[in-house]
């Protein structure tokens, strides 16, 4: 068996083993905050057919569009019948799309290079963790690195394909999410200060082949056309288009009024090199994190093989996209993916250039640490993903809902069979803060959705509220109503429950409901004002 098969198994085995780590046990988590939103819009667009864009809050419409295709391929058609995994597939799929994009690289870099920044794009912690999430940054990850990479391909042949296929990811990107901005701002100052640099490497004879206008102008109808086609819900809704370019204005405001999301300037480095919250490994990604310096160094002082210019492009853009997510205060954990995935990148070109300078003695044994390095990762992975996939102490999870969010759920799976007709289900929580419980209501027509307590709970077969409202509701439904109109209310759990950390709700159900479904005589001292 040659070489080349040889390195071609080695890559699938990679391949396989990242898309387990994204594929397996999508149903695990309970779904975030976010996503619970994005899967709720999405359900709109499935039954309804129609998606309007709001530059308010949502970000782009990619997300919910590309969703329809694995909906349609099963044959969902309502939102009842949208499970966490449909979502959360695609998102996945983008992740080792990720990986593949990288072998589109394969023919200026070496293989060893290149099979090192597949697994690290493979095995990384982060990048695998929100591949798994129904969120749009694992997308716009991808159609940026697809700008990159197909952007550079055009530079390196002058196909018009290159150039076209590197415009449609940049409308993606921009129709994917708001911060794609940052990343194009990023990749114009990171081409700017490479051009500066003197090139001391020979000219290749493709250099002559000047960037011609008129492929610029295909480059930008692609990207201003595909991103106008989503924006409008592909042409229904005309206004979405103007609407794409209002969006900085209330994505800054959003920014600067959510202290739960400001964050130090190191947030993000906290994470890659050591965070440990009491629980759990010591959450890192310095495997990663260590070879990519070194990289990046190489990339401007190193005799690496490949093109010295696309190298130091990438080292330059690392540091640019980093400095400027570490200066805006607004800050989550998902964001660091922008710069983390072209890190993957820096890290395989270290380690290659260490297979290349060592002799072929210690050549085994830099295998076997490299090898352990990739182990641990594959550890902080499994960790992350299958063990603390909804624990606080995991940074990725970042006020993540627990695991009592399907215990709510299946007790009104229980009581909605005990009930002769459709519950009335009212959900009150302070600022609307009561996601993701609408994503596991969404086959509940009856439920009311409140950020204050109100008289009308007073005909609910079930309260659901933040712990801290207790005294209203008694108030409302013992003080408020006369005798003979009071409704007798039990607690479902024998205590509260978490939505997320800090977040402590309880479940109140209609005293003849509970009977119903215990199928036993109602306990004396089990009323809400007694629980």
């Amino acid at each position: 068996m040659n070489s080349s098969v040889k390195w071609w198994i080695a890559l699938g085995l990679v391949l396989a083993l990242g898309s387990v780590f994204r594929f397996a046990g999508l149903h695990l988590r309970p779904m975030h905050t976010d996503e619970a939103v994005h899967g709720v819009k999405f359900g709109y667009l499935l039954e309804d057919g129609f998606y309007k864009y709001n530059p308010n809050q949502f970000h782009g419409p990619t997300l919910n569009y590309l969703t329809l295709i694995p909906a349609w391929l099963t044959g969902t058609h309502q939102i009842e019948k949208v499970s966490e995994q449909l979502l959360r597939i695609v998102p996945a799929v983008f992740g080792i799309g990720i990986i593949i994009l990288v072998f589109f690289l394969r023919d200026r870099n070496t293989p060893t290079a290149i099979f090192w920044s597949v697994v690290f794009a493979a095995l990384s912690p982060a990048m695998v963790f929100y591949s798994r999430y129904y969120i749009q940054e694992t997308l716009l990850v991808f159609f940026v690195f697809g700008l990159i990479v197909f952007g550079y391909r055009y530079l390196c042949n002058r196909r018009l394909i290159w150039i076209i296929l590197a415009g449609i990811c940049a409308g993606l990107a921009f129709a994917t999410k708001e911060t794609s901005v940052i990343a194009f701002a990023s990749i114009a100052v990171s081409a700017v200060v490479v051009y500066l640099i003197p090139n001391r490497q020979k000219a290749a004879a493709n250099k002559t082949q000047k960037i011609k206008p008129l492929h610029i102008i295909y480059a930008l109808i692609a990207a201003i056309g595909i991103s106008a086609l989503f924006f409008s819900s592909f042409g229904s809704n005309i206004s979405g288009i103007t609407d794409s370019v209002k969006i900085f204005e209330p994505y800054l405001l959003r920014a600067g009024q959510s202290p739960k999301h400001i964050h130090p300037w190191y947030y993000y480095f906290q994470i890659l090199l050591f965070w440990h919250e009491g629980a759990g490994p010591i959450w890192n990604e310095l495997v990663i994190v260590i070879p990519a310096i070194a990289g990046c160094f190489l990339s401007f002082f190193g005799n690496v093989p490949g093109d010295r210019r696309f190298r130091q492009f990438i080292a330059v853009y690392i540091v640019v996209m980093a400095a400027v997510y570490a200066a805006i205060p607004y800050k989550t954990p998902w964001c660091m993916l922008g710069f983390l995935q072209p890190m993957t990148l820096m890290a395989g070109l270290a380690v290659a250039w260490c297979f290349s300078k060592i002799t072929a003695r210690f050549k085994p044994l830099l295998f076997i640490l490299a090898a352990a390095g990739c182990a641990y990762l594959g550890y902080l992975t499994l960790m992350s993903n299958f063990r603390y996939y909804d624990h606080p102490a995991n940074p990725y999870t970042y006020s993540h809902p627990t695991g009592d969010v399907f215990k709510i759920d299946e007790k009104l799976d229980d009581l909605a069979r005990a009930s002769d007709r459709p519950l009335i289900v009212r959900v009150i929580y302070p600022d609307h803060e009561y996601w993701p419980l609408p994503w596991y209501f969404r086959d509940l027509p009856k439920t009311g959705w409140h950020s204050e307590v109100t008289d009308k709970i007073g005909d609910a077969d079930i309260i659901i509220a933040d712990l801290r409202l207790r005294p209203p509701i008694t108030e409302v439904l013992y003080e408020h109503r006369v005798p003979g109109q009071r409704n007798l209310y039990v607690p479902a759990f024998a205590q509260w429950q978490r939505l997320r950390p800090g977040a402590r709700v309880q479940m109140y159900v209609r005293a003849t409901l509970w009977q119903r479904m215990r199928q036993i005589p109602l306990r004396a001292g089990s009323a809400i004002e007694n629980d």
